[in-house]
């Protein structure tokens, strides 16, 4: 992924925001209380994650687009919308992402007008969603392969009944 100016710039604004927090949060710990200072430095690890992520993931929704119009899934031309988020489970927590959606034109030819099999395709779809591999997901592929992991783990040694 390439890394440009405006992106890098965001990642450091979301780190030094959140170690400025974290040092905040340090001056209420207490010397020895280990649990306390655990809490603070996961919790600050976890949402400075999530804000980077969000931040890299949104990123091309600020980049200038050659155009506006594509070719759908459906063959039909597609018209950008919106920008829509999309709430993401992710390793670090739940991180929006927020993305172009686009929505079927419905541009048909005469000949399409004319047959019934084929029907008016009005749907949307946001291309970056299957950029990133998350089209039919509201989970990261890390917290997918995570929760494999654990059902894996939970059916070891588990005796299964016999039909």
């Amino acid at each position: 992924m390439e890394t440009n100016e405006c992106l890098e710039t965001a990642l450091k604004q979301v780190a030094e925001k959140q170690v400025k927090h974290l040092l905040e949060k340090l001056e209420t710990v207490k010397e020895g209380d280990l649990k306390s200072l655990e809490e603070q430095v996961i919790g600050t690890i976890n949402t400075m994650g999530c804000l980077m992520m969000e931040a890299t993931l949104s990123m091309k929704k600020r980049e200038p687009t050659a155009t506006n119009k594509q070719e759908g899934s459906c063959g039909h031309t597609m018209r950008l919308v919106e920008m829509r988020g999309k709430q993401l489970q992710t390793l670090m927590g739940p991180v929006t992402f927020w993305r172009g959606y686009s929505h079927c034109a419905g541009t048909k030819t005469r000949e399409e007008e004319s047959s019934s099999e084929r029907a008016h395709a009005a749907h949307g779809e946001a291309p970056a969603d299957e950029v990133w591999g998350v089209q039919q997901h509201r989970c990261s592929v890390g917290v997918q392969q995570a929760i494999s992991r654990l059902c894996a783990s939970l059916t070891r040694g588990a005796k299964l009944p016999r039909p």
